[in-house]
């Protein structure tokens, strides 16, 4: 028989339950509901929306199955409200493929992604190096709460409790390194970053109260190793090292662990 068109649709269709669910994230629409079911008017009456624009979308996070609707009342359904709720134990809106800032910017870099294929190069590049304080603040600032649920799996998954000191390559927010630190208090942590970077990481390191935590400027693609090798940890070098997601392509995070086996080479010969 001949094939019908369901996984081009599948794919098309997906599109507008994604976009749903990304401005539902945005707006906190199931934080919102979960404290008690809403009509159209009770809800967007909270989020300061005109009704008749909230009800397309309400409707939509239904048919997306994240929302429920009965006489004209919606409700999280039972996932929506374990894990989309703030305050929540097991919220993951700040999880790296759930977060709405972060998938803002995966939304806009699909729209140009045809054009960077096409030229050969990314079209808007982001420039760490030639960023203003402001543009960085911004973003990291974004990216801090990504960065901390970050940490916590990482926590989750590995144990710290051996090691005395470690080294968030390439750190950018800081916030990995503070999660960690809050779960291990006894780890000596440095994050080392662009010297545009750094400034931004020590100002959101003293918001989240981890001050104690030091900022070492460090270009880890093409920066020499001396920096860091005179900035070692308290017992000697480095017991642990995590590596940032700083590079940008698969060369770069080539590059990011050939620097770093450099720095564990090194160590021999300063230690």
């Amino acid at each position: 028989p001949d094939p019908g068109p369901e996984t081009i649709l599948k794919h098309s269709i997906s599109l507008y339950s994604s976009i749903a669910f990304f401005v539902g994230t945005q707006l906190d629409i199931f934080t919102v509901l979960d404290k008690r079911p809403m009509t159209v008017e009770e809800t967007a009456a909270v989020l300061d929306i005109k009704p008749r624009f909230l009800k397309r979308l309400l409707y939509a996070l239904v048919a997306s199955e994240m929302l429920t609707v009965e006489d004209g009342v919606f409700a999280n359904t039972e996932e929506a409200s374990r894990y989309l709720v703030k305050g929540k134990p097991d919220f993951m809106g700040d999880h790296v493929l759930v977060n709405p800032f972060l998938k803002y910017w995966m939304f806009y870099a699909g729209t140009i992604t045809a054009e960077s294929l096409k030229k050969g190069t990314a079209v808007n590049k982001f420039d760490y190096s030639g960023s203003t304080y402001k543009d960085l603040l911004n973003t990291f600032r974004g990216t801090m709460p990504i960065a901390i649920k970050a940490g916590e799996e990482l926590a989750k998954r590995y144990d710290f409790s051996g090691y005395s000191s470690m080294a968030d390559v390439g750190g950018a927010s800081g916030g990995l390194a503070a999660s960690l630190v809050k779960t291990f208090p006894h780890l000596k942590a440095t994050v080392t970053d662009l010297p545009s970077v750094t400034p931004v990481a020590k100002t959101l390191l003293e918001e989240q109260g981890a001050a104690g935590i030091e900022v070492l400027d460090w270009d880890v693609l093409g920066g020499p190793l001396q920096p860091i090798i005179r900035c070692r940890g308290p017992q000697g070098p480095y017991s642990g090292a995590v590596a940032g997601a700083g590079g940008s392509s698969t060369d770069q995070h080539r590059q990011i662990r050939q620097s770093w086996r450099r720095y564990l080479h090194s160590r021999s010969h300063h230690g």
